[in-house]
């Protein structure tokens, strides 16, 4: 069975340009990805052909357009994360000697 098509909202004017804009000159590559998406999505190109287009995920398309339909202009701000893991490097595998990263002594 065919997924049913996802399709952004109805822009404005005004978040066109700033679509465009961030497609551009925004300085993270995922940002600039993810509103590349939804300028293709808001000329009526279904997801597997902005896929294609953009050689990513058709799945990936989807939720960036299902995101943004729900969120706005927050769903492309990536959601990074930083600071020390508390495990080991591996997939939350602790370290051989069974302490925590920065538990003290």
């Amino acid at each position: 069975m065919r997924p049913p098509e996802v399709f952004v909202r109805e822009l404005a004017p005004a978040e066109g340009q700033r679509l465009k804009r961030l497609s551009k000159r925004s300085k993270l590559a995922s940002t600039r990805q993810r509103a590349m998406i939804l300028l293709a999505s808001n000329t009526l190109m279904s997801a597997p052909e902005i896929a294609r287009m953009l050689l990513t995920d058709e799945s990936h398309v989807r939720k960036v357009i299902h995101d943004f339909n729900q969120r706005g202009f927050e769903s492309l701000r990536p959601h990074l994360r930083g600071g020390r893991p508390l495990w080991g490097a591996k997939n939350g595998v602790p370290p051989a000697n069974g302490r925590l990263l920065g538990a003290g002594t």
